[in-house]
């Protein structure tokens, strides 16, 4: 059977909203299916039907119900690998697409088993919603200077806050934030929806800021700038010694380059005695050799004289 065939074959099991493949499906068991149940998953991007189709392939065995909007829904491109095959259907729950007039979006099911050692069922439901009118973005402002008198938040947490909560709405418009920080002001563009998100975060914060401003916490809070305290104190502290090390050390390269130049005067004192000592030895060894000499011609001299006597 060609691919053709194949994909013709379950978009047309898909329209009758049921798609059963056992043991002898025409795709045949995959080996890339291990005896865990455990399978990988190459889907280079499609539609949610196709995304189906490779793991049909893969898996070589699934009992799936899917609607036929499927067919309508993109899936983006998957790598999975040595996962199971409920985790891979997972990953088209949520899943949505805005066709001309239509919203679509996919909830996944996995059906009860009445039976040890039954394979698991999957349904695949489209929730599809008509198309409403085009919402137009408007702008509101907020002041968030009470949420930043108290040190309980700064502005960063609030902005941060703020975001979080339209990131997980997925509204189809970028909302616009902008702090101003000289007056404490939050000015935002976004869809109604967008614009209550962050009023419900503000008024979160404020009741948060509220909780955390009565008694046990103005003690914590009082702690907190204790030990604030402390903590400048210590750095204090360790700049000063930081900086009597640092003098410290100085005075010890001072002194070691002193103690170098002593030694390097030393070591030239002892070379020039050295010298003179050899000096003195070589002038020892000349007095001695003329002393040995005069002695001599002293006693030649002495001999001489007695033998003139002797011999008028």
């Amino acid at each position: 059977m060609t691919m053709l065939m194949k994909r013709t074959s379950l978009l047309a099991c898909m329209a009758a909203l049921i798609l059963l493949v056992g043991g002898g499906s025409t795709f045949g068991a995959n080996p890339s299916s291990d005896e865990s149940g455990l399978i990988s998953v190459k889907f280079a991007g499609g539609t949610v039907a196709e995304y189906f189709e490779a793991l049909l392939k893969e898996a070589g065995t699934i009992n799936v119900m899917l609607a036929p909007e499927v067919a309508d829904v993109s899936m983006p491109p998957v790598t999975l690998t040595s996962v199971s095959l409920s985790a891979a259907i997972g990953l088209v729950d949520g899943r949505s697409a805005s066709p001309p007039g239509r919203f679509i979006k996919l909830d996944v099911h996995q059906m009860p088993q009445f039976h040890d050692g039954a394979l698991p069922t999957y349904q695949v439901r489209a929730e599809v919603h008509r198309a409403s009118r085009r919402v137009v973005a408007t702008a509101r402002v907020w002041t968030i200077a009470s949420l930043l008198r108290d040190d309980v938040f700064d502005a960063d947490d609030v902005l941060a806050a703020v975001e979080t909560a339209l990131d997980i709405l997925q509204s189809t418009g970028e909302p616009v934030i902008r702090f101003h920080k000289e007056t404490g002001l939050v000015i935002a563009r976004g869809d109604p929806q967008q614009l209550s998100a962050i009023d419900d975060v503000l008024g979160q914060l404020q009741a948060s800021q509220n909780l955390m401003s009565q008694r046990p916490y103005q003690k914590l809070r009082d702690e907190h700038a204790a030990l604030g305290g402390e903590m400048e104190s210590a750095k204090a502290r360790i700049s000063e010694l930081t900086g009597e090390r640092d003098s410290a050390r100085d005075e010890i390269r001072r002194f070691r380059v002193e103690l170098e130049a002593q030694m390097a005067r030393l070591a030239e004192t002892e070379r020039m005695l050295q010298q003179r000592n050899q000096e003195l030895a070589d002038l020892t060894s000349l007095l001695r050799k003329t002393q040995a000499e005069l002695e001599a011609e002293r006693r030649k001299s002495t001999v001489d004289g007695k033998s003139g006597r002797d011999n008028p």
